[in-house]
């Protein structure tokens, strides 16, 4: 049983390291941030299982598997965050394929949110800062 167990463990390290090496591939040769938001966040959050598993069967202790499970669930939270941010940053900073989106809802937020910091009474509004902020005007000189 123990043969067994170390030759799926074998399996499933080859294969998540397959996916966490499609993933850095991916980063590396697709053309747009978009597609390198999903080659990094996709493949990876697979790559990452199939690990753990393999740790689990190697292990032989069931005590680990609430951490490993733990460590899962807080990759399956944090890669959609940080793609998330990673694409409004490609996308405020004009590196998004304008050209191949059908619709922008980012761009329409971002206008709305324009218009109504004009509208407002102040001129400031939403989490913006000030125009004479320090570093509001762009990076720094120097």
């Amino acid at each position: 049983m123990w043969e067994i167990a170390q030759a799926a463990a074998g399996v499933m390290l080859v294969g998540g390291g397959f996916w966490c090496f499609a993933a850095a591939i991916g980063v590396v040769r697709f053309p747009s941030d978009m597609a390198r938001l999903h080659a990094a966040s996709k493949p990876q959050v697979v790559g990452l299982l199939m690990f753990l598993l393999a740790v689990a069967l190697v292990a032989r202790d069931w005590r680990l598997v609430p951490f490993l499970a733990f460590v899962w669930i807080m990759q399956l939270v944090t890669v959609p965050i940080s793609a998330h941010i990673v694409a409004r940053t490609a996308h405020r900073t004009a590196n998004a394929p304008f050209a191949d989106l059908v619709r922008d809802d980012l761009a329409e937020d971002l206008a709305a949110n324009d218009r109504a910091q004009s509208d407002s009474p102040d001129g400031a509004g939403g989490d913006e800062p000030p125009a004479e902020a320090p570093g509001a005007d762009g990076p720094l000189k120097g």
